[in-house]
């Protein structure tokens, strides 16, 4: 939970809305725009504050979106002889909260799940201004993917907890396909 909504907090930076502007078009030319920051509507997307900002979110996004799933993913991989032995190591148990949910050959699925998340929760919003079909064809894609992924490597031990997030993974891809519709 920390992760997706620090996360997405960061990724909200690159969610600037155009609005038509009053300035004078010259002949030739389209009606101008001005974009502002969906969270922040007094900030405008085009001033140097808000490419300070834009630059401090690029460094987060390194640090934290991008850089969380990697260290996930580095410390299973540490931890895979470990995990798929039954030898437990303290590196391993240490990290149990990242694999004890999975079998053992999806021992990685946590940082998978949580690339997944992020994705749908603000990787869509980074070059995708003015386009929410493109924004709701992307996590569509992803949650087929998801969905897909799912069914084949059934990742959880219990199987509760697959049929559960089975059922999560269709009702995305049902919700993304009815606002795909209505918005046609």
């Amino acid at each position: 939970f920390l992760v997706t909504s620090t996360s997405t907090r960061i990724l909200r930076t690159f969610n600037c809305i155009e609005f038509p502007t009053e300035d004078a078009v010259l002949p030739g030319e389209q009606e101008p725009y001005r974009a502002y920051l969906a969270d922040d509507l007094s900030l405008d997307c085009s001033t140097p504050e808000y490419a300070t900002a834009q630059r401090w979110a690029y460094v987060l996004l390194f640090v934290w979106p991008i850089g969380v799933p990697l260290l996930y993913l580095g410390l299973l991989l540490a931890s895979r002889r470990s995990i798929v032995t039954h030898r437990p190591s303290p590196l391993s148990r240490a990290t149990d909260f990242l694999w004890k949910e999975y079998e053992e050959r999806a021992f990685y699925w946590e940082p998978l799940d949580l690339v997944r998340k992020l994705t749908l929760t603000g990787f869509v919003l980074i070059n995708t201004q003015g386009s929410k079909q493109l924004r709701v064809i992307i996590a569509l894609l992803v949650s087929m993917l998801f969905l897909t992924l799912q069914y084949v490597l059934s990742p959880y031990k219990r199987t509760l907890d697959g049929r559960l997030a089975m059922f999560a993974h269709i009702g995305l891809v049902l919700v993304y396909l009815a606002t795909l519709t209505i918005n046609s």
